[in-house]
């Protein structure tokens, strides 16, 4: 991608995500975005033709990087979580403003379905019925308390969510 096409887009981002913290997405216009950006609204008609196109651009590169750090870097049932982990605390502000503007779903939905299929291959329960449910169970949960964490407003703490969810993992695996 172009340089100044990747500094336009990333500034439009930052700039949604911003206006974001005091606003709703329905009440922010192509306007304010662009003014709070820095760039022209034609600009911005380039590449988008709606604000929320920039959420669906987001959603689609956070699941790519959870897809390509998933095909080189897991082993193992815990390395696949911590992938996720890293992958959505480095995506924190903007995986949050997905989750408070229920912008979250297509996103959540497939990196179920990606986790699902990574697990099956890496957990080592024999009963096909329980090792299915075990996967989902993880691939819901596992994302559900992320979304969880990224709405409480500072409720449940980076460190509750990471103990709780490595709790939960382990006893889930020991499952045999």
């Amino acid at each position: 991608m172009d340089k100044r096409v990747l500094q336009t887009k990333t500034a439009l981002r930052q700039s949604l995500f911003d206006l974001l913290e005091n606003q709703t997405l329905d009440k922010i216009s192509v306007v304010d975005l662009c003014q709070n950006a820095a760039i022209s609204r034609r600009t911005f008609y380039i590449h988008y033709s709606k604000i929320s196109d920039i959420f669906d651009e987001y959603q689609y590169e956070i699941y790519e990087t959870v897809v390509n750090n998933l095909n080189h870097s897991h082993n193992t049932p815990q390395s696949l979580v911590e992938t996720v982990d890293r992958i959505l605390k480095s995506n924190f502000v903007g995986f949050r403003q997905l989750c408070l503007n229920n912008a979250h779903y297509k996103l959540v939905q497939r990196l179920e379905e990606l986790l699902l299929v990574s697990l099956n291959d890496s957990l080592n329960i024999q009963n096909e019925q329980q090792k299915y449910l075990v996967n989902v169970y993880i691939s819901s949960g596992l994302i559900k308390s992320y979304i969880t964490w990224f709405k409480s407003n500072g409720r449940i703490t980076e460190a509750t969510l990471n103990e709780t969810n490595k709790k939960i993992f382990s006893t889930l695996i020991a499952l045999n």
